[in-house]
């Protein structure tokens, strides 16, 4: 069964990416369902490229049909599907998502929360993300 938010997401006119292990985009416009050749290594870097995330198999998002983009394009640095971070999300994204799956998770008490928030934040020193208020992340600087 299809979520109903899925829609919204994929669209008949969303192309996929094909991106490093390191981040670098080698494409943003393989259209669904047609056979596109991708190179197994980054030409910039040499790590391998991938066109799905490791956790769900579900495809990096890319560009639009009939859409170009002048910049080069930044890769999302979490699936769309899953929320799992990709392998060129940042540190800091990485210590944003820890505080997600803290947040949000149901079954933690409120004194195992508040421990391993507090052991997160001693490991995340010299991070430029400190926590503030209720839950919140923000910028350092």
């Amino acid at each position: 069964m299809q979520k109903p938010w899925r829609a919204s997401v994929i669209t008949p006119d969303r192309l996929y990416s094909a991106v490093c292990m390191r981040g670098h985009v080698i494409t943003d416009r393989i259209s669904p369902g047609e056979s596109t050749v991708v190179p197994s290594f980054c030409r910039r870097c040499g790590a391998p490229v991938v066109t799905k995330c490791s956790n769900c198999s579900s495809p990096i998002l890319g560009g639009y049909t009939g859409v170009l983009v002048a910049a080069e394009r930044r890769p999302d640095p979490f699936c769309w599907n899953c929320g799992k971070p990709y392998s060129w999300a940042t540190r800091e994204q990485r210590i944003g998502h820890l505080y997600n799956l803290i947040d949000f998770q149901d079954d933690l008490d409120e004194a195992d929360r508040l421990t391993i928030i507090e052991q997160i934040a001693v490991l995340s020193k010299g991070s430029s993300l400190n926590r503030v208020g209720s839950g919140g992340l923000e910028p350092v600087g």
